[in-house]
């Protein structure tokens, strides 16, 4: 008896915290008041980025609760503001959104200097879609030195509009065929659907010159090719 009662206590608290882990969860924004909204960027306080984390990628929410810049048109978009790293050596830059219940945050990205200039800019359609991530690379030399922030923004152009996209993964099934071993390999595919919103997690890979892939020197031409990759759709 007392077996069950505890069994029912722990299925019952088990319940409770599923259900406030999901009264917890955001819920998915696909249109800002601009109301209240800034009306030019807020650099006050930026986040900031770690170079070379041994966490790996740092994971910054960005919400149009916290922070949002009213456009023109009535409409609006969410932004987050980073302290980019002191420039000392060439380095790169991945950011990245992921799908997550069903939404994904529609990034787009603005380098600016220290008196808020803007520098460079990293459109919605710059931005590759790779399984579930939306993903770019930037990179860093002597000529981008004075870029001090970045400014990751909401692409209003297309929050609300779904997509569908096909997930495929692999594993591998170890067999043994008479007295040797081998690998067999087998491939799964599934299509899946989301929809683009304001807001969403971004992750932000800040990697130094020694732990680039490009090796000691991130050239034009790696730069070129970095960037055709990131165009297509």
């Amino acid at each position: 008896m007392r077996l069950v009662m505890l069994a029912s206590l722990l299925l019952a608290a088990s319940l409770v915290g599923g259900c406030a882990g999901r009264a917890l969860a955001p819920a998915t924004v696909m249109q800002l008041n601009p109301r209240g909204c800034d009306t030019q960027w807020n650099l006050s306080s930026p986040q900031a980025i770690e170079m070379d984390s041994p966490q790996g990628a740092q994971a910054f929410r960005v919400d149009g609760d916290v922070r949002c810049l009213a456009q023109s048109g009535d409409r609006s978009v969410s932004y987050a503001v980073y302290r980019l790293p002191r420039y000392r050596d060439p380095w790169t830059l991945q950011l990245e959104s992921r799908i997550t219940d069903g939404a994904l945050f529609a990034p787009e990205a603005m380098l600016l200097d220290a008196d808020g200039k803007m520098v460079r800019e990293m459109t919605f359609d710059r931005f590759a879609m790779r399984g579930e991530r939306l993903q770019i690379t930037v990179f860093f030399n002597d000529e981008n030195a004075s870029e001090h922030y970045l400014v990751v923004r909401s692409a209003g152009a297309v929050v609300g509009r779904d997509e569908r996209h096909v997930v495929s993964s692999s594993f591998y099934v170890p067999l043994l065929a008479g007295a040797l071993p081998f690998l067999y390999m087998q491939g799964t595919e599934a299509e899946g659907s989301f929809r683009y919103a304001h807001n969403g997690v971004v992750y932000l890979l800040a990697r130094s010159q020694a732990y680039s892939p490009l090796g000691r020197k991130a050239d034009s031409r790696a730069m070129v090719r970095s960037e055709f990759g990131a165009v297509p759709r």
